[in-house]
């Protein structure tokens, strides 16, 4: 049911089949997690102690991403505006990343239908989730293509792929990185 540990490409559908044979349905947001997994644990044997492991290790994989995606934010304000290596700019991090998460927490439920709290009918969890998902995510492979395509020079991009010094890149490659890409990612944002 659970696939092997390193991971199983397929156990995404194995969720879905578990969960529906516990007449449940998947959900497309964050309630599949926390609404309908706890349901479906609570209805299968020995589920509190599966439905325990499964969110202790939530948890840990909550905090290695996050710990990931803090990273560069904490670099570059140590490596540019002069803050002490780990202390200062660690901190101030961290506060942002509470007070935001405070609000997607809030706006699920004290917050949860107030129209003051609301953007283009979205509370703060699904406005973050639209936009990193239709913004931000589409908006980096653009600025990333872009830089791939137009900035780094051949010597780079050759080094960074692993490419032997008398190896070309295909001018193919060249002009598919160079004006598709970007283009494709533009249609995306729009």
């Amino acid at each position: 049911m659970m696939g092997p540990p390193g991971g199983d490409p397929a156990g995404l559908g194995h969720l879905f089949r578990w969960l529906f044979a516990y007449g449940l349905g998947p959900r497309p947001d964050q309630g599949l997690i926390f609404q309908t997994l706890p349901i479906a644990f609570g209805q299968m044997p020995g589920g509190t102690l599966v439905g325990f492991l499964f969110f202790i290790l939530l948890v840990f994989a909550a905090w290695t991403s996050a710990i990931s995606l803090v990273e560069p934010l904490v670099a570059w304000l140590v490596e540019n505006r002069g803050y002490a290596a780990g202390s200062r700019a660690a901190g101030l991090t961290a506060l942002a990343g509470r007070i935001f998460g405070n609000l997607a927490l809030l706006s699920l439920n004290l917050w949860q239908g107030d129209a003051r709290f609301t953007f283009f009918g979205k509370g703060f969890l699904d406005l973050f989730d639209w936009i990193t998902s239709n913004v931000m995510l589409p908006l980096g492979g653009l600025l990333i293509s872009v830089f791939a395509a137009w900035i780094m020079t051949r010597e780079s991009s050759r080094g960074e792929l692993g490419l032997p010094n008398g190896m070309r890149i295909s001018p193919v490659a060249g002009c598919w990185s160079a004006m598709f890409t970007p283009l494709w990612r533009i249609g995306l944002i729009c």
